[in-house]
């Protein structure tokens, strides 16, 4: 899952573009085991399990303290538990993970339980995921068709239901009240949605080299948006847009792609959530990118999947048709 690439700068997006909260969180929290049970405070004297990770539906990830009243990203936890200073905070966890974004020795301070020191970690196991595929359930086509998208559409982008899938030799069962969907990316590489389960919706194995639904859009074309999802891309296609999209608005699609899309298509507009994380990633990416952006409107469903389901087709037309008037 995670790869050393050794020539991108060390910031906290180029380290969230290869390993997620959620996997930083596990690796320096020894009693975490999953969002839904609490666990003593690392951070100081504990006797009741009084912390836990939340999983916000933005998709950052917060460490909260019932007790103290703390709460920490993944970063400025590991800055406190290890009295870091947050650019010292970035090198270890490049080098806990082998990210090879950091250059120079790692700050070599004992970490706070079994005496381990940071220069001495392991490499994590490379994330192994094979699925288990099934028929669309009626239930599970309802479940796309309330974004536009049909059983036709979800087959071109390799989107399929599934009833089972392995981590790494771990059998895991989707229960019968729910339904469960892979993405699959070719070199079995695959992203899993459960969308009725918060504590485990995003299950991936994916990298930033992978740009969602780059293999369906034309050669050449006139506007192209550049959105955050698969599913927004879906429902974008299902008006007749064409889209593409990072792993997450937190991963910087590399130059080289961006380049060559600027070469193939008139006009490439960013076209992010509008909430907190999408606008700034908004902004970054289109000074990054040299590119135009637009968002719905703060009063509006965040993104155009969410708009389609509650206002439909025309709206969302005549929406994004707007939106682009102003750009």
């Amino acid at each position: 899952m995670y790869e050393t690439r050794g020539y991108e700068e060390l910031n906290k997006n180029n380290i969230l573009s290869k390993v997620t909260e959620y996997d930083i969180f596990r690796y320096y929290i020894k009693d975490f085991k999953s969002p839904s049970k609490k666990f003593c405070s690392e951070l100081r004297k504990d006797v009741h399990p009084s912390c836990s990770i939340k999983l916000l539906p933005s998709g950052y990830t917060i460490y909260r303290d019932f007790a103290s009243g703390e709460t920490y990203n993944v970063f400025s936890y590991v800055q406190k538990k290890y009295n870091l200073n947050f650019y010292e905070a970035l090198k270890v966890i490049s080098n806990d993970f082998n990210l090879g974004l950091h250059t120079g020795e790692v700050v070599n301070k004992t970490m706070g339980y079994e005496g381990v020191h940071i220069t001495k970690q392991p490499r994590p196991i490379a994330t192994d995921i094979r699925v288990v595929s099934k028929s669309f359930s009626n239930a599970g086509l309802a479940y796309w068709n309330n974004f536009g998208i049909t059983k036709e559409l979800l087959q071109e982008y390799c989107v399929k239901e599934i009833s089972h899938y392995y981590i790494n030799s771990t059998y895991i069962t989707v229960p019968k009240r729910e339904h469960a969907f892979a993405y699959y990316f070719g070199n079995y590489r695959y992203k899993i949605l459960r969308p009725q389960n918060p504590d485990w919706k995003w299950v991936t194995n994916c990298d930033a080299s992978i740009v969602q639904g780059l293999n369906q859009i034309p050669k050449i074309g006139e506007l192209l948006f550049i959105t955050k999802s698969l599913k927004d891309i879906m429902t974008l296609r299902s008006m007749g847009y064409s889209a593409v999209a990072p792993q997450s608005e937190n991963t910087v699609i590399s130059s080289d792609i961006i380049n060559e899309l600027k070469q193939s298509w008139d006009k490439i507009i960013i076209y992010y959530d509008n909430d907190i994380p999408g606008l700034k990633a908004s902004r970054e990416h289109s000074t990054k990118y040299k590119l135009k952006t637009i968002n719905n409107p703060i009063c509006m469903e965040k993104d155009p999947s969410d708009f389609y389901k509650k206002n439909g087709e025309k709206e969302l037309d005549l929406l994004i048709k707007n939106l682009i008037n102003y750009v």
